[in-house]
């Protein structure tokens, strides 16, 4: 797929997972507290300011909470996932097929507890999505996100069970070359904040 559009970066769609149960935050992370907003409103927000348009946020089991506390949320493209038992492979299929209903270009899959990276990372991946199945950031040799899903991934990733991993998927397609993995001078993209002494420390540094 082609990156640029009348020379400005083609921005696809994000899919932001927060469907998961926080059992070691001890509260849904995009309902916490971050610089006078909620979490999720300020991860929407950044994304805006990048220039991305079609975010779709994926919901779960807290969803009333959300949309309670955060009544703009319902201004945004909410997919709510019912059967959160099944983990976040499946989350992760509930953003895609909605994605899919207006869209047939790349995502941007980015979990609730990864701080939104500066707008230098996402076009440093951008830059590099032609030939490949994905692309991830890596920050000092480790790992992180958004990570950046193909088409055709995105197809096949639709065609799997639910019990899939997207890790294992992704370790398939690195065997046969189709995952380029990028250096990125940004350590949001490996910042999960998944405790609370984790976020407050995130928190304290700004």
């Amino acid at each position: 797929m082609s990156v640029r559009k009348n020379s400005d970066y083609f921005l696809p769609s994000v899919v932001i997972l927060a469907a998961g149960e926080s059992k070691r935050m001890g509260k849904p992370k995009g309902l916490l507290l971050y610089k006078g907003t909620f979490f999720i409103q300020h991860q929407i927000k950044s994304l805006k300011e990048i220039g991305f348009k079609n975010i779709v946020v994926v919901l779960g089991r807290d969803y009333s909470r959300y949309v309670e506390l955060v009544p703009k949320l319902k201004n945004e493209i909410i997919v709510r996932n019912l059967q959160t038992e099944k983990g976040q492979f499946f989350s992760i299929q509930c953003g895609l097929k909605k994605v899919r209903e207006f869209s047939g270009d790349g995502v941007f899959i980015l979990p609730i507890d990864v701080s939104c990276p500066n707008k230098e990372t996402w076009n440093k991946i951008l830059e590099n999505v032609n030939g490949v199945s994905a692309v991830i950031p890596s920050y000092k040799g480790k790992r992180g996100h958004p990570v950046f899903l193909s088409p055709k991934l995105i197809e096949h990733i639709l065609s799997c069970t639910s019990d899939h991993r997207l890790d294992y998927e992704l370790k398939k397609l690195e065997k046969k070359n189709k995952v380029r993995i990028i250096d990125v001078n940004d350590r949001k993209v490996t910042l999960n904040l998944n405790t609370l002494e984790e976020w407050k420390k995130y928190v304290n540094e700004k």
